[in-house]
């Protein structure tokens, strides 16, 4: 009977291991999207700047005085601000596959993880040591201002909504 309850530890034990790094990949994924993202959020910034900057030093040297202040393209928008909001779709991509799909994978691979933590807490007299994941999770959420809690989910959330914001008003006050 102890070996069959070993060969079982031992098989949890496994498919916790597994699980673990399978919560590691798809980590390291999101965190590669975001700084992926973040450099093509710099790409669209300093190109946009570029352009504006181009525009502006056109009107103020005097070719084409009767130019406005920056050329438009489509819909009175300028050069810029075409740039910008190609930028702003690129983001929405970037939060799309961040927040609704591999963070929705991370999160599958914790519930199995912990799930395995359980069997080990109610099976074994190793119940102390697996935790890692239940620990992770108590851990990451946060109170905002005492009453709000915060998830990772609402991080992201708030990561991706922040530069949005920011794109839509440079959009509308600067170029």
């Amino acid at each position: 009977m102890a070996d069959i309850q070993d060969e079982k530890v031992a098989i949890a034990l496994e498919a916790w291991k597994t699980a673990i790094g399978v919560q590691e990949h798809f980590n390291t994924i999101e965190m590669q999207i975001r700084n992926l993202a973040v450099t093509v959020l710099t790409a669209v910034l300093a190109t946009a700047g570029i352009v504006f900057g181009q525009a502006q030093k056109v009107v103020s040297e005097g070719i084409g005085a009767n130019a406005p202040a920056q050329s438009t393209s489509v819909l009175g928008l300028s050069a810029a601000d075409v740039i910008i909001i190609a930028g702003l779709f690129a983001w929405l991509a970037f939060y799309f596959m961040d927040r609704w799909w591999y963070h929705r994978l991370l999160q599958g691979s914790v519930a199995q993880s912990t799930r395995i933590e359980t069997y080990f807490a109610e099976e074994t007299p190793y119940g102390d040591m697996m935790g890692l994941s239940g620990a992770i999770s108590k851990a990451s959420p946060f109170r905002l201002f005492r009453r709000w809690g915060v998830h990772s989910q609402n991080k992201i959330d708030f990561f991706y909504l922040t530069v949005v914001l920011v794109l839509v008003l440079i959009v509308i006050f600067v170029v």
